[in-house]
């Protein structure tokens, strides 16, 4: 019985440990091409996607309870209105802030601020309508809920802005993916069976 050199038993090894077994993970198979993580590579911007359009419900839901509140709001004051002259301590970004006395004589400094306080200055007199069961929930005299579609207009407008390139970055992204040869496996011709 003839026998086989070392070095060719080692070299036998070698190929044979590369994947644990013949044929194994380890083995390729002729004209196959792997890169990477080619899931990853294809799924992320599906996944960008699907966070695109969960970012966008959220902006339709904070727009839609923006004018939702405000319509609330003018209903309870106008089904029991008082009326008074605030005087207007802060204008800030998301909150003004009044002082009152309303019609019990007590006085009032909503915690919330005054709804729809476009053009105040601070130091400011103005007319104010406030819900007499609540009056903390106050208004700016003659003003109404309409005045909150503009705001929850230009949230849902900035959110689009912002989305629309994403969202071509992850279609062009999946096209590029799909088209691309490299990260596809050519199929085994029937009756052959790959070595």
């Amino acid at each position: 019985m003839s026998q086989r050199p070392r070095g060719e038993e080692a070299g036998a090894a070698d190929v044979t440990g590369a994947g644990g077994r013949s044929g194994g993970p380890g083995t390729t198979a002729p004209g196959t091409t792997t890169r990477g993580r080619p899931g990853f590579r294809r799924g992320w911007p599906r996944r960008l996607r699907q966070l695109i359009l969960f970012l966008l419900i959220c902006l339709f839901v904070v727009a839609g309870g923006l004018v939702y509140g405000s319509w609330a709001d003018d209903r309870a004051i106008e089904a029991d209105t008082g009326r008074a002259v605030a005087a207007v301590r802060h204008v800030g970004a998301l909150r003004t802030a009044v002082d009152f006395i309303d019609e019990t004589g007590e006085f009032r400094s909503p915690p919330t601020g005054l709804l729809f306080p476009v053009g105040l200055e601070e130091g400011q007199r103005v007319r104010v309508e406030y819900d007499r069961a609540e009056p903390e929930r106050v208004r700016v005299e003659g003003r109404r809920w309409t005045l909150s579609v503009v705001p929850a207009l230009s949230i849902i407008v900035v959110g689009l802005i912002v989305a629309a390139p994403l969202w071509w970055l992850s279609i062009r992204a999946t096209r590029r993916s799909l088209d691309d040869p490299a990260t596809v496996t050519p199929a085994t011709p029937r009756g052959e069976v790959g070595m």
